[in-house]
Formats: structure tokens, C-alpha cells, sequence
């Protein structure tokens, strides 16, 4: 073979080739990139990650990052989605399900990257809070009695009905509803049911106050 015949020969592999080398070229840098559609093979990947706290024990939530890419968190510490995100695009965190009697707000949710990784996403989880309620029956006209939760959070009481303790319970806190001054004067004596429990994802407003 001439040596123009073997150039020809080189150019015709060359093209077939550059196809194939293209291809891998792409799957090599989105599997740099951690393998994410978000982040485009030209650019820059940057992960997204931050820090969660005021989880509860036995608790989950779930985030994600631009509507996509789930990450289910059950411990504080630390966290990092699975996808790379480009640099010339920004990401937006939000959650996707709240953890049972919590809601967790999101600080630095959006945004685009700062340099290589952006770590500045904060999780805060607090108890949903809740009303401490109940009924007072058989209280003598003109006479008045005193009620506490959890021996303080004091609520006078001058006439049967429905009563609310002007303090609300957390999610997951023990209360304990108790007479810390009966009537005066003391002509009956006022004794509580269901006035003791954990404080359930909604209000409570089955405790009964009973005076004869």
C-alpha cells in the first residue's frame, strides 16, 4: 500500500472513530459530575448540601433540590444531595414531606453555586405547637378555682364552659393538667380527667374539669 492509500485509510478510521470518542468524552464527564442530568457536560458541577437540625428521634424528612432528586434525612448532621447541579444553573431547595408533629423551614434554599460545593443549605425542625383545652362543670356561682399544666401556666377559672390555657403544648412534650387552688369558698371540691398525656399532632381539648 502506497502512502496515500494508507493516509486515505487513516483519515476514513479517524472518522468512524470520533463518533465513538464524542460519546465517551460526554459519559465521562457527566460521571465526573456524579452522573446528573442537571449538570451539563461543558460546565462546572457543584454539589448542594447543608446542615439539619431540630429533627426529633424516630423522625424523617424529605427534601429536594430543583422538584427533583429526593434525599430522605432521619438524623441531624450534615447533607448532600446525590445529583451535581451546573454552574450555570441555580438550585432550589424545598420539602417534600414533613416529619410527623414537626415542620421544617428552610434557610439559603436557592441560589447558584459558590465554587466547587455550596454546603450553606440550613434545616431547622421545631414541634408543631397546639391548644391545651378542655370543659369546667359544677362550679358554684361566685366561686372561683385555679388551674396549672405541668404545675405552672396558672389559668383562673370564674364559670363552667369551655376554657383554653393561654400557653399552647409542643408536639411530643408531656402535660399534665391539676387543681392548684379550689374553689373559695370551698363548698365543692374539683377534681380533672383526661387531664394527663403526650401532646398528639392536633389540639387537645378533651380534658374535663368536674366540682361537686
Amino acid at each position: 500500500m502506497n502512502s496515500a492509500d494508507s493516509s486515505a485509510e487513516s483519515a476514513h478510521h479517524l472518522f468512524r472513530c470520533r463518533p465513538y470518542l464524542a460519546a465517551a468524552a460526554i459519559a465521562l464527564t457527566l460521571s465526573s459530575c456524579g452522573g446528573g442530568w442537571d449538570c451539563l457536560d461543558e460546565g462546572t458541577c457543584y454539589t448542594v448540601g447543608g446542615s439539619l437540625s431540630g429533627l426529633l428521634a424516630n423522625s424523617s424528612v424529605t427534601l429536594q433540590d430543583n422538584g427533583t432528586d429526593n434525599l430522605t434525612l432521619s438524623n441531624n448532621g450534615g447533607f448532600s444531595f446525590n445529583n451535581t447541579v451546573d454552574s450555570s444553573r441555580n438550585f432550589s431547595v424545598t420539602v417534600l414531606t414533613q416529619p410527623v408533629g414537626q415542620s421544617c423551614t428552610i434557610y439559603h434554599q436557592d441560589g447558584s453555586g459558590y465554587g466547587p460545593a455550596d454546603a450553606n443549605v440550613n434545616v431547622v425542625c421545631t414541634p408543631n405547637s397546639h391548644t391545651l383545652s378542655g370543659t369546667l362543670n359544677g362550679l358554684a356561682p361566685g366561686t372561683t378555682i385555679t388551674l396549672q399544666n405541668n404545675g405552672a401556666n396558672s389559668l383562673a377559672l370564674a364559670a363552667n364552659g369551655s376554657f383554653n390555657f393561654p400557653t399552647k403544648v409542643r408536639y411530643g412534650d408531656a402535660y399534665s393538667v391539676t387543681v392548684s387552688a379550689q374553689p373559695i369558698p370551698p363548698t365543692r371540691t374539683c377534681v380533672v380527667t383526661n387531664g394527663t398525656g403526650t401532646v398528639p399532632d392536633g389540639d387537645i381539648s378533651n380534658v374535663n374539669v368536674t366540682c361537686q
